[in-house]
């Protein structure tokens, strides 16, 4: 398994693994992304930061199915728009 390096400026870095068991079934691996910043606002809405960082990974690869996304203090694993959901939806994930 292959891990390629992301950086996308801002303090956003991240990566994804490239290997020929994704290939094989047809699938992507999910995009791993770090930054220093807050993941969402104090009313649960993207950060002008985060919503860069999606930005970037979704020109890096518009077909991944997932993006995971830390600040070292929280987690939040956002899918891209599809026909029965037109906007990037995303879900936090309890880290305590």
């Amino acid at each position: 398994m292959e891990y390629v390096s992301l950086a996308f400026g801002e303090s956003i870095h991240g990566g994804i693994f490239v290997a020929d068991d994704f290939k094989k079934d047809n699938l992507d691996a999910p995009i791993t992304l770090f930054m220093p910043d807050a993941l969402l606002d104090l009313q649960g809405k993207l950060s002008s930061h985060t919503e860069y960082a999606l930005s970037e990974a979704f020109k890096y690869q518009s077909l991944v199915p997932s993006i995971i996304v830390s600040n070292y203090n929280e987690v939040v694993v956002f899918f891209p728009p599809n026909r029965k959901a037109p906007r990037v939806l995303f879900e936090r994930v309890c880290t305590t």
